[in-house]
């Protein structure tokens, strides 16, 4: 027999035409789009939202994303960006970092509007890896200051090469701030 739900899964009607994108200031549309793009053309009720709400935080600057229906054929996509608070510099290049830790990207011209403070010591040797104790040293520094706008606007750079010792270096500041045991 003809069964309603054959019908709703196969109705043109149904199929995504459309996804609105809210929330973003520096991903762009098109970035978010060519992550979730294959909605496009899927049946509405039938599309993996929880998939592609995965695929999403797969970006380093997407910190969270919501995907909502809107019927007829609309997926409203909210998107909570990853906020860049140090910039670590491993060896000859620089990587936005936020308060947590998180490494968001490289440091480029998406990003040349930003003044932060220059992370420098998280690995431990000449090579690329992080040193667990020494991130977590530099986060709990960066989110402190993220406290006091105003301090963390004199903040120009954080060493964190001794991971019971934090040093801060002010702007315009020729002292060296200690901030460990």
């Amino acid at each position: 027999g003809f069964l309603a739900p054959d019908v709703l899964r196969t109705s043109r009607f149904l199929e995504i035409d459309s996804i609105v994108v809210e929330g973003n200031t520096r991903v762009s549309e098109g970035e978010v789009l060519a992550l979730i793009g294959q909605l496009h053309g899927q049946n509405i009720l039938t599309a993996d939202l929880e998939a592609n709400r995965d695929q999403l935080l797969t970006s380093g600057l997407i910190e969270g994303a919501t995907l909502s229906r809107i019927l007829p054929s609309t997926v409203k996509v909210s998107v909570v960006e990853r906020e860049p608070a140090g910039l670590a510099r491993l060896g000859e290049r620089l990587y936005l970092m936020d308060a947590g830790g998180t490494f968001i990207e490289e440091h480029g011209p998406r990003f040349q509007d930003v003044d932060l403070p220059i992370v420098d010591g998280l690995s431990a040797g000449e090579g690329a890896v992080i040193d667990e104790r020494r991130a977590e040293l530099a986060s709990s520094l960066i989110a402190a200051l993220a406290a006091d706008r105003g301090l963390a606007a004199r903040v120009s750079q954080i060493g964190v090469g001794d991971p019971h010792d934090a040093v801060v270096l002010l702007h315009d500041e020729p002292t060296l701030i200690h901030l460990g045991q």
